[in-house]
């Protein structure tokens, strides 16, 4: 490892980090399992941080856990989602992971 000289800027970044094939199997992969009890002993507290880290994570993480929760049961009740025939999702990774050109979907009353 190298050394990181006095006043200079490092940057983590999260799309990296939380794609990376030495914390994740099968890391391009949608696995909601990943996160597990059993999937998750002894991997490092930092591979996935969405919300910072430390003493400086984001005050809102309660907030913004609790609001997904909610906001998806109160859709999924209500709604069934398909994506748009013939639409590719892209991703954005900035600051923020985010989708270019959004997610084009119909939705359907249940």
């Amino acid at each position: 490892m190298g050394t990181i000289s006095s006043g200079n800027n490092v940057r983590h970044y999260q799309f990296v980090t939380h794609r990376h094939p030495g914390f994740w199997d099968n890391p391009d992969i949608f696995d909601p399992e990943r996160f597990s009890t059993e999937r998750s002993t002894g991997r490092h507290s930092y591979a996935y941080f969405p919300f910072g880290g430390g003493r400086r994570q984001c005050i809102g993480k309660n907030l913004a856990l609790m609001e997904i929760h909610l906001s998806l049961a109160m859709l999924l009740q209500r709604f069934h989602f398909d994506l748009q025939p013939g639409w590719h999702v892209k991703m954005d990774p900035e600051l923020s992971l985010r989708l270019k050109d959004g997610l084009w979907m119909y939705l359907k009353s249940v």
